[in-house]
């Protein structure tokens, strides 16, 4: 299960050296990455958290300073504007994105599949399984927008997609569709993602370990990965094995940095959300 993020309030203190940002999450501390996120965003820019008071210390409040060649605090807050609206993963990659969750966890209905999808649920829902080409546009339209007002993000100079299980029969492959896409719109070359063996969907496993094993060793990047800060694609996150698979293939290319973005994250395999 990973540990998922959102940044609720936030306030900066600018009378002080260094200046300090008090961040509110929905998951209590040590399962947030922004410190990483903020540092990757912002070259030269230091952000060191305030030590817990004890053992535990699981309020959903932190404390940065931050030092160093800081931006306009106006970036600051617009990066952290944008984490406030998607959702944060921690897993493999140097940090990982989506746009909202899959369906809305309701406590009054039973059945997950019965929950609500999001806006963005429904509409990969109709580009997936209805391969309806206007969602699946509108959906790149969306990830290209959420790049470029990441700083970190919009650094990228390579794109790859997720490559489909062996098994996704007639569905649209979405990440093979946004690749292009965004590639042309941010003028970066499209990398080669591809498996080098059978692999089934992974919602067909409800074992954790056979989830893991699907996608290990499963993915080869091609040429061109080497020294490249990389944006990987994908529509559904669901517990990250995925895009974990697709993290090794590229360090292992020789990718020097590896960001993960993708539409929706599945409630299920997330912890530390508050819906």
């Amino acid at each position: 299960m990973r540990d998922c993020w959102r940044v609720g309030t936030f306030e900066f203190d600018r009378s002080k050296q260094p200046v300090e940002l008090k961040v509110e999450y929905s998951a209590y501390a040590g399962q947030t990455t922004l410190g990483k996120v903020l540092m990757e965003s912002f070259s030269n820019l230091r952000a060191s958290l305030k030590p817990k008071s004890g053992w535990f210390d699981f309020s959903s409040e932190e404390l940065y300073f931050l030092e160093g060649d800081l931006p306009p605090l106006e970036r600051i807050e617009g990066l952290l504007k944008l984490l406030s609206e998607c959702i944060s993963v921690c897993d493999d990659c140097d940090m990982s994105h989506c746009l909202d969750v899959y369906r809305t966890p309701l406590e009054t209905v039973e059945s997950p599949e019965d929950w609500p999808k999001t806006q963005v649920g429904r509409l990969v829902s109709k580009a997936k399984y209805g391969s309806d080409y206007v969602s699946a546009r509108a959906l790149g339209g969306r990830l290209l927008d959420f790049v470029r007002q990441h700083p970190a993000l919009a650094t990228a100079d390579a794109v790859c997609s997720v490559p489909a299980s062996s098994d996704h029969g007639n569905r649209l492959d979405l990440p093979g569709v946004w690749a292009p896409l965004v590639a042309e719109e941010m003028r970066i070359p499209v990398l080669s993602l591809h498996r080098t063996r059978y692999t089934k969907v992974q919602k067909g496993f409800e074992d954790r370990e056979q989830r893991r094993q699907n996608q290990r060793g499963s993915m080869l990047a091609g040429e061109g990965a080497e020294r490249k800060r990389v944006l990987v694609l994908d529509d559904l996150y669901t517990e990250g094995d995925t895009m974990t698979e697709a993290a090794r293939a590229l360090r292992e290319a020789g990718a020097d940095r590896v960001f993960g973005l993708c539409s929706v994250k599945t409630a299920k395999g997330a912890r530390g959300l508050n819906f």
